[in-house]
């Protein structure tokens, strides 16, 4: 049976234990000669508090470093080992979740309205075709993506899908994908909504007023005659859209992110003895211990 996560971190401490360390005062030592290379701040006596050993080490090595500032241990390994199988539980995605311009349901952002939403999309809800109340996973993370050939301007979103607690929709989700006809579809409220487009006359009002047609809304929104850009949006989660369902965004495609892609990319093209990576890690422990 694998371990789990606290298994493996019991056993490195007990591995740590019985390791030959790599004192700052002799780089030429080279590093242990076991799975496991271990760093300690206490080891340097002077500088930053960390030395590894010389070449740095072997990323298909685990590396602990223990930081006796502040009493934490780092563990890193390699990447097929961190996931832990957690893929047997989640599904995760990455897509396209909404784009500059107008899509089809005439709704609208300029690059100034992602710039300002950008930071609301981590952590909404993902729910399964726009039912609010049938939420099947969440969004993680999000990002700005410039413009590229037919795709303007956009915000990129991961997510993840429970699928120890969806099985029957994450199946569908995994066929979707395959199939490259898996989509997001936002979900937003904004501070004001503006008539713009073709038809449109620039009048700006409320939201609510905008989604209840009110008086206080032109003639072209009221009709859904023109395009509505969402000014200053706050987006409040998203959805998967399957087939038979089509999306409001045609750009807005979702793919299913293997662990693979999850890692650095100087993670993933690292060599044996590779420097770099490991001044990376000891750089994140420094910064973690300030």
């Amino acid at each position: 049976m694998s371990e789990d996560f606290f298994q493996i971190r019991e056993r490195l401490r007990r591995e740590a234990s019985q390791l030959r360390l790599v004192p700052a005062s002799s780089p030429s030592a080279g590093p242990p000669k076991m799975a496991t290379d271990v760093v300690r701040s206490s080891d340097a006596g002077t500088g930053d508090g960390f030395v590894l050993p010389e070449g740095g080490f072997t990323p298909g090595r685990v590396l602990v470093v223990e930081n006796d500032e502040t009493g934490k241990t780092y563990v890193t390994m390699p990447a097929e080992a961190a996931a832990l199988e957690a893929d047997d539980f989640l599904l995760r995605l990455r897509g396209r979740f909404v784009g500059e311009g107008a899509n089809r349901n005439k709704a609208a952002w300029s690059a100034k309205d992602l710039e300002f939403g950008l930071p609301s999309v981590a952590s909404g809800p993902l729910n399964w075709l726009h039912d609010e109340r049938h939420i099947i996973g969440t969004l993680t993370d999000a990002r700005l993506r410039e413009a590229a050939g037919q795709v303007p301007k956009h915000i990129e979103a991961d997510a993840v899908v429970w699928r120890y607690l969806f099985p029957r929709e994450a199946a569908v989700v995994g066929q979707a994908a395959a199939d490259g006809r898996l989509y997001y579809s936002m979900e937003c409220v904004s501070r004001q909504v503006q008539c713009v487009g073709d038809g449109g006359c620039g009048a700006v009002m409320g939201y609510l007023d905008s989604l209840h047609k009110t008086e206080k809304a032109c003639v072209h929104v009221r009709e859904r005659a023109s395009d509505r850009r969402f000014v200053d949006p706050i987006f409040q989660g998203g959805a998967v859209i399957v087939p038979p369902k089509t999306p409001g965004w045609e750009n807005a495609h979702v793919e299913l992110l293997r662990d693979a892609e999850r890692v650095l990319p100087e993670a993933a093209a690292a060599t044996d003895g590779d420097v770099a990576l490991g001044a990376q890690i000891l750089q994140f422990v420094r910064e973690g211990a300030a």
